[in-house]
């Protein structure tokens, strides 16, 4: 590993620090939302859009967990996402998970434009390629069940990376973005007005009392008709509902390369997978990669993982140097889609937004959409499928 290499995401190292004030006292809002990542962000500017009075709460700093440590690949192509939900759920479930994950990306082009905010958006080409002859079988399957669908997939030979592959399932008009800059951004725009961000403030517990709810922090108590909780693994889950998400920790390296970039977005078949996506720094353009976990890889340490991760990557490009490295962990549904709605079943002001399998870009956003509307009692045709307790009528 180069030495000039920054043990930290190309989001972060390119960001400023945040420096919003920690909770002083105890206040009421409409709307308490913790976690300060992606669904959070997208949540607490949604519900202030909609007038609500809305206070952010984050342990640490905004934007630099989960969500500060991603890849930003923005699609609704994820994997072999739709072969796995046409085998847990009808082809109407697959179908919801799909068109809603497709208006996540329209949701964050329509709000870059309307705040015109400079984070590197822009429309790719996403694929899930084959690395070998039994993977191509799957991609083709893949894309003919997200075609039928209604998804913008097609199957294609021709992959654009510069070394071997077996074919893809190609979807058009995916998206990319730099997320710190645009999630930034969005936090300015909700402190403010009787909304506040919050930073240092951990939450504790949840208290129920008649019409409104208390959130328990370590700095005092925020009384709200409505708690959001998308604080990844759900802090507050005194039924137990969500012990079947499962935890899985990412290597990723900023790779500059001695070859043209590839552009556009990309994931691999198998048991050996990689990701690849292109971003613009100034160093010049680099490719993100990762893809595997350090169980799969067998690292011993954080730096085995990494260094087995750029003699992986060493195979397929011609590498100059290492600028960025840094890990995450995610979580995942048992059944492949995430979980977006009520806390329990008998909790009707208690949301959570968690188990994104890794694809928090699209359904942290979606999680917008879905409580936004839930909360201000607008109907929406989605929420009953992302409902944990709800969508079971969706299940084969």
């Amino acid at each position: 590993m180069d030495k000039r290499t920054q043990a930290k995401s190309v989001w972060i190292a390119t960001t400023p620090q945040t420096t919003y004030a920690s909770l002083t006292k105890d206040i009421t809002v409409d709307v308490a939302v913790v976690g300060g990542g992606i669904a959070g962000i997208s949540v607490a500017h949604r519900l202030k859009e909609l007038g609500k009075k809305v206070a952010l709460v984050e342990s640490g700093r905004i934007v630099e967990a989960t969500t500060g440590n991603t890849t930003a690949k923005v699609s609704s192509l994820q994997g072999l996402m739709y072969t796995t939900l046409t085998k847990n759920f009808t082809d109407e479930g697959a179908r919801i998970y799909g068109q809603a994950n497709e208006a996540a990306i329209d949701e964050i082009e329509s709000i870059v434009a309307k705040y015109d905010i400079d984070c590197d958006f822009s429309r790719v080409d996403a694929y899930t390629y084959a690395q070998d002859g039994a993977g191509n079988a799957l991609v083709k399957a893949e894309a003919e069940v997200a075609k039928r669908l209604g998804l913008p997939a097609s199957y294609t030979a021709d992959v654009p990376l510069p070394f071997q592959t077996f074919g893809a399932v190609k979807f058009t008009n995916q998206a990319q973005f730099h997320v710190r800059k645009y999630l930034l951004a969005l936090a300015e725009s909700i402190d403010g007005n009787g909304s506040q961000v919050l930073e240092n403030t951990k939450a504790v517990t949840i208290k129920h009392d008649g019409d409104s709810r208390q959130l328990v922090t370590e700095k005092g108590v925020i009384t709200a008709s409505d708690i959001v909780i998308a604080t990844h693994e759900p802090f507050y889950d005194p039924g137990g509902e969500y012990a079947d998400l499962s935890k899985f920790r990412d290597f990723a390296l900023g790779l500059l390369i001695n070859q043209a970039t590839p552009q556009g977005e990309f994931f691999s078949t198998g048991d050996d997978p990689h990701s690849i996506r292109a971003q613009s720094t100034e160093d010049g353009d680099i490719i993100i990669v990762g893809g595997k976990s350090d169980a799969e890889m067998k690292a011993q340490s954080d730096d085995d993982a990494y260094n087995l991760t750029e003699k992986d990557y060493a195979q397929k490009f011609d590498i100059n140097r290492v600028v960025y490295k840094w890990n995450t962990y995610d979580l995942a549904t048992s059944d492949g889609a995430s979980y977006i709605g009520r806390l329990s079943s008998n909790m009707s002001h208690v949301f959570v937004a968690t188990g994104f399998n890794g694809w928090g870009m699209t359904n942290g956003v979606l999680a917008s959409l879905l409580l936004g509307d839930r909360i201000t009692d607008k109907e929406n045709p989605w929420s009953e499928f992302f409902d944990k307790f709800s969508r079971e009528r969706y299940s084969r």
